[in-house]
């Protein structure tokens, strides 16, 4: 997320922002066309409506359709610089399990084959936990470091005896009468705390002959003696580096096209009333005084017990001319996605469950420790036609949970190659409860939607040149690309 950040909307904004709406029909409808020429996943709702057949012939045309969808996944993220990274890691991996080493060993006391994938070696390693024999000894042993000495509480607890007496109808105690029950929590606590030394000294023992403690440590050596933990480290730093480099990309977005987004969202609601509820965003306020427009970033939403609970990039406020910027109704929330594929889920799902508890008093919204004032914002998303194409065309946490099975940290099967290993995970994907609401509507339906794509702003540096530029042009022949070689897989 970007740092909190404000402004106050000029005329110039608005005009820009004037002319950017003229272009917003054609801006989506490249998006829309770009989006065709990716291959169809089959799992969203309005993807598996209008094929026409007989039921059999229709589940087999979408059955096969995905399965093109996991043979390019496989093959993209196979030539991916960061699973050419997991392969040399692997490689080295299985450099190391020569016989005899120390890695050999962990494999052997893992089960593990010497072709097992670096991560999954990694994930079993971790999957080796502490004995509770061990976890007790350690509980034990931060018990018996305890002082027997209330210090710092002395008067605290002084307050809680007088309370006490006062609440049994007894006379206060005396200072005196204090002072020796103070000893006696004293002693209580010292008592205490060596009978937690004198138990970790019991444990310890103990774990000597526990083998499930035995596996663990020995587990830990040899991960550290081997170099898979050090190895597993420097991976970390260049996948760490890259992930790093796309959120910088995503934060020079927010950072700079804000202003710009939030311009167009009041535009929006002032000039298409037929689509926003009526009063959103108006120029004046209910007792017909001036209003001006401001922007906030860096806002964060927080639950009933003051937990973070969620982020939003941009906030919209409608407010007296002078006051700060905090102050004003907050009449549109715009989340910025330069990824097409996160449209629906941004719009639709991200901020609704917040808004609904904010409406409850279960939630709020606040910017530097000041609350905001919650009308009913109207929820946009700000997206922009990027100077490269996508290479997968997938929303994100799809993509995830199908790389899970597609490449599991063994030498199985390909799930692709086989229809019903293919139906058995669209099923999943279809059913399962955490991707269920993601999959209502498609980035594509969402563009086609007569009211919904509306809330699409395209904005950014590169969307008013993008229909004439090199970089448009090789995102279609790239989208045409996937489309053909899923195809020729199928």
């Amino acid at each position: 997320m970007s740092q909190a950040l404000h402004g106050t909307l000029t005329a110039e904004d608005a005009l820009a922002a004037r002319r950017s709406l003229q272009r917003q029909d054609c801006l989506r409808k490249q998006i829309e066309a770009s989006l065709a020429q990716y291959p169809a996943s089959y799992l969203y709702d309005d993807e598996l409506e209008g094929l026409e057949g007989c039921p059999d012939e229709v589940q087999l045309a979408q059955l096969q359709g995905f399965q093109a969808l996991l043979r390019h996944i496989r093959r993209t993220l196979q030539t991916s610089p960061r699973n050419e990274s997991l392969k040399a890691l692997t490689r080295k991996f299985q450099a190391a399990a020569e016989k005899p080493s120390p890695m050999a060993e962990l494999y052997e006391v893992l089960g593990l084959r010497r072709d097992t994938a670096a991560l999954a070696v990694a994930e079993a390693v971790e999957s080796v936990k502490p004995s509770r024999r061990y976890v007790q000894w350690q509980a034990a042993c931060e018990a018996g470091k305890k002082s027997g000495k209330p210090e710092g509480h002395e008067e605290a607890i002084r307050e809680g005896l007088r309370r006490k007496a006062r609440s049994q109808g007894l006379p206060a105690p005396s200072e005196e009468e204090l002072s020796e029950q103070l000893i006696k929590i004293e002693r209580s606590r010292e008592d205490r705390s060596a009978e937690h030394r004198e138990r970790a000294e019991r444990l310890w023992s103990e774990l000597g002959t526990d083998p499930e403690h035995l596996t663990w440590q020995r587990v830990r050596s040899l991960w550290k003696e081997s170099g898979g933990e050090e190895l597993l480290a420097q991976y970390q730093v260049v996948d760490r580096a890259q992930g790093d480099d796309r959120r910088l990309h995503g934060s020079h977005f927010e950072a700079t096209d804000a202003r710009h987004a939030a311009a167009l969202a009041i535009e929006l609601l002032q000039l298409r009333a037929d689509l926003f509820l009526p009063g959103k965003g108006k120029g004046s306020s209910a007792d017909g005084e001036a209003c001006e427009f401001k922007f906030l970033q860096g806002c964060t939403w927080y639950d009933s017990r003051m937990r973070v609970c969620g982020e939003v990039d941009v906030v919209v406020l409608a407010s007296s001319p002078g006051q700060e910027a905090w102050c004003g109704l907050v009449v549109a929330i715009i989340e910025m996605k330069s990824g097409w594929f996160e449209l629906p889920a941004a719009l639709l799902l991200q901020h609704s469950s917040k808004l609904s508890g904010a409406q409850l008093g279960e939630a709020s919204l606040r910017w530097s420790n000041h609350r905001l004032l919650l009308g009913e914002p109207c929820v946009f998303v700000a997206t922009l036609i990027p100077p490269h194409p996508f290479v997968i065309g997938l929303d994100p946490e799809l993509l995830r949970a199908i790389s899970k099975k597609l490449f599991p940290g063994n030498s199985e099967t390909p799930v692709e190659e086989d229809l019903n290993g293919c139906k058995q995970l669209h099923d999943s994907l279809r059913n399962d409860a955490h991707l269920r609401a993601r999959l209502s509507m498609s980035p594509s339906a969402l563009l086609r939607h007569p009211e919904l794509k509306h809330r699409i702003l395209v904005l950014g540096s590169h969307s008013c040149a993008a229909s004439d530029s090199a970089a448009w042009r090789l995102l279609q022949r790239m989208a045409q690309a996937c489309t053909r070689a899923c195809h020729i897989l199928t």
